[in-house]
């Protein structure tokens, strides 16, 4: 899952790696965005409606080993619908930040006021802010979990320790050397052994 201002189109790379090793990818573009009707919402408010509907499409042909992997805010609904959906078998969350009041007051006391107006002014237009992810994050053990935190962006850094401690287990945490949802790009070949080894082991036959 992109961004809250991209598209389909900016999970290219990360879909001929998959593609690569074997997988089958869905892309889709949330509402609002690239091809799809709807409202945008950039903080990605409601858009795990969206992630649920592809966990059913899958479904319906027959598939049930089912990962997730998101950018950004794409990486916030990925840890939402995967906390509520159990048909989700791992998930990989590459930049994931805030979204919410209670989010943001983790990064820290400085920018907090500018972050609680940006979300009662989206919270007028789009509706009651999402759960935590303070809440969210414990819900997802025990199913495989990897954060991608690219440590020469300050969200990134600011908050990757709060949901790693937050899950609890050893391991779910790469700090990169990247700036923000660029690890792909700056480590390939660390990147490809952390994520398709992630997905390897929770979706792949026992045998």
């Amino acid at each position: 899952m992109h961004g809250g201002g991209g598209s389909r189109d900016g999970l290219k790379r990360h879909a001929t790696l998959l593609v690569r090793h074997g997988y089958g990818v869905l892309l889709y573009d949330s509402r609002g965005r690239g091809d799809s009707e709807g409202h945008e919402n950039a903080f990605g408010w409601q858009h795990e409606k969206d992630a649920r509907a592809a966990v059913d499409f899958l479904q319906m042909r027959g598939i049930d080993r089912i990962g997730i992997l998101g950018l950004s805010t794409g990486a916030e609904i990925a840890v939402t619908t995967a906390a509520r959906d159990p048909r989700i078998r791992a998930v990989v969350a590459d930049g994931l930040q805030a979204r919410s009041v209670s989010d943001f007051a983790h990064g820290g006391k400085s920018d907090l006021p500018y972050w609680w107006v940006a979300v009662h002014a989206v919270g007028l237009v789009r509706g009651a802010q999402p759960e935590p992810l303070s809440r969210l994050v414990p819900l997802i053990e025990p199913r495989p979990f990897l954060i991608v935190a690219g440590q020469k962006d300050k969200g990134d850094s600011a908050y990757d320790e709060v949901w790693a401690r937050a899950d609890g287990r050893r391991g779910v945490l790469w700090k990169a050397d990247a700036d923000h949802t660029k690890a792909l790009a700056e480590h390939p070949r660390e990147y490809e052994r952390r994520v398709v080894g992630l997905f390897d082991r929770a979706l792949l036959p026992a045998s």
